[in-house]
């Protein structure tokens, strides 16, 4: 008995007048506007490299709304490109997915981490503000470029923000062989409330300003 497969073939037509044969489908036009308006399920995954390979576009979505409901689940750093916010109002905001928060973040969003012990940053702090709320002294810590989760390219920044009443100092991981150069060496937030930004600048050199004491 026969069967029907589900690989397409391309079919052709003869035309005898001109000694051509023409396929079944005809050729898209990339001129003509197309709607689609039907539910389309993809069941195969796709890799990182082939979605490269096909130079696919960004998610694009209306709104919020439109995103959240054509994405319910996604993966941590999904990106999305929103055209307007749910009321209407042009954004045009690239997004990703941080699932740490489970919340959309504007890409170039601050976002803030609270810490209650003495820390030691990762590549996934960059560009993040670091909310220590302790009352203990406490430290955030820099590593060495040759450590695990430490290869910072030159230019990361950190933001570190003092919350509790508890000192704050910023140093390098024992003797990591980190230089952290800042006035007058000076690497602990001055008090509550106040704040500083560490910056690479070298290969395991960082900058320390902001508000410090020694």
């Amino acid at each position: 008995m026969a069967t029907i497969s589900s690989n397409p073939k391309v079919g052709y037509i003869y035309d005898a007048a001109t000694d051509t044969w023409y396929p079944f489908a005809g050729l898209t036009s990339t001129s003509a506007n197309y709607s689609w308006s039907g539910t389309h399920s993809f069941s195969n995954s796709v890799t990182f490299d082939q979605v490269l390979s096909a130079k696919a576009g960004i998610n694009n979505f209306q709104n919020p709304a439109a995103r959240n409901t054509a994405i319910p689940s996604p993966e941590n750093g999904t990106v999305a490109f929103i055209r307007q916010d749910n009321n209407g109002n042009t954004i045009h905001q690239i997004q990703y997915y941080n699932q740490p928060t489970a919340s959309w973040v504007n890409y170039d969003q601050v976002v803030v981490e609270e810490k209650t012990a003495s820390y030691t940053i990762g590549l996934h702090d960059v560009n993040k503000l670091i909310r220590v709320n302790s009352s203990s002294n406490l430290e955030v810590l820099i590593p060495a470029q040759a450590s695990l989760n430490s290869n910072f390219p030159i230019g990361s920044r950190v933001e570190i923000y003092r919350a509790g009443t508890g000192e704050v100092t910023i140093a390098a991981v024992g003797a990591s062989g980190v230089t952290v150069r800042s006035k007058l060496n000076n690497n602990r937030i001055s008090t509550q409330y106040s704040g500083a930004m560490i910056t690479k600048v070298g290969s395991d050199e960082w900058l320390l300003i902001g508000d410090l004491k020694a």
